[in-house]
């Protein structure tokens, strides 16, 4: 969990240079702010930030492609695995597992991505886990964000992160319920209960 405070996940630079595809599974704790799911925290000019607006649209900022933002609105209070892609100049934002999807023309400038929760200062409160990035130039990562420590193990590319001014009391373990959704167990008091359910959209 990304407390919202001064926290977030470093990882190695993800240069998208061309076609792209990014999957990550995200919950918002924070309704009525904006969820940071990915971004840059160096203020790179080529930077860009995945995230979820206070009224809940899903939106891409490119510093050198613009701005996208979805009509669609996420599920709220839920568990779901947002998906954005470019091939050639045509961007997609989805909801994995559903019908939901928006297409847009968008440029082909390079994106850069290196934060997890987070953005230059801007940090925000969600859970995090399974983030995948495959793209041309870029080495594929698979963060599943499944261990609690201030390690981020990258099971394909070995691009390891790091949690940057993480809390050990932020990391929680769950196990998934018939339903698909998620129940923490023995969650310590950051988190609602120590059993909290994640529920899946």
């Amino acid at each position: 969990m990304n407390e919202g405070g001064t926290d977030f996940i470093s990882i190695p630079d993800a240069v998208l240079i061309g076609d792209f595809l990014i999957g990550m599974d995200v919950t918002e704790l924070g309704q009525g702010t904006v969820t940071y799911a990915l971004g840059n925290s160096t203020g790179s000019p080529d930077r860009g930030v995945i995230e979820v607006t206070p009224v809940g649209n899903l939106k891409l900022f490119s510093a050198t492609n613009g701005t996208r933002i979805s009509n669609f609105i996420v599920p709220p209070d839920r568990f779901f695995r947002l998906l954005v892609s470019r091939v050639g100049s045509t961007l997609t934002m989805a909801l994995a597992d559903t019908a939901i999807s928006e297409t847009f023309d968008f440029g082909t400038a390079d994106i850069r991505l290196d934060a997890i929760g987070g953005h230059g200062v801007g940090r925000s409160k969600g859970v995090y886990a399974n983030l995948t990035v495959e793209g041309v130039g870029v080495l594929p990562r698979n963060y599943p964000i499944n261990d609690d420590s201030n390690t981020i193990i990258d099971t394909v590319g070995g691009q390891i992160g790091s949690v940057v001014n993480g809390n050990p009391e932020d990391w929680g373990l769950f196990e998934k319920l018939p339903n698909g959704n998620w129940r923490g167990i023995n969650l310590s008091a950051a988190w609602d209960s120590p059993n909290q359910i994640l529920e899946v959209a």
